[in-house]
């Protein structure tokens, strides 16, 4: 079928709102799905702002992580950036790793 047709806009919108990490899952690998998903988009003039992909961003982590971003709500709109939140996952991802390798 036609790349640019409606069908193929759903299928890669579709694809980014069921895309979650697991429980234990890569993040890195997480977040470059993530980012490739939203670069899909924007080449179909499918556009999300920078805010709007945080959200997205952090709704599609595992519950595990609920505490975790309960905690960015003292952050401003203006602190949530990408590279901002992209740095704040893998180092929390880390450092969740490291926990779990001194058990």
């Amino acid at each position: 079928y036609v790349r640019d047709s409606v069908g193929a806009h759903i299928h890669l919108t579709r694809k980014l709102f069921k895309a979650s990490l697991l429980k234990g899952g890569d993040m890195l690998d997480h977040l470059n799905f993530m980012k490739k998903s939203f670069q899909e988009l924007n080449e179909k003039e499918i556009i999300f702002s920078e805010l709007h992909q945080v959200y997205i961003i952090l709704s599609s982590l595992d519950k595990s992580y609920d505490d975790y971003v309960s905690s960015l709500e003292v952050l401003t709109k203006n602190e949530l950036t990408l590279t901002e939140i992209t740095d704040c996952l893998l180092e929390e991802a880390r450092r969740r790793q490291d926990r779990d390798l001194l058990r």
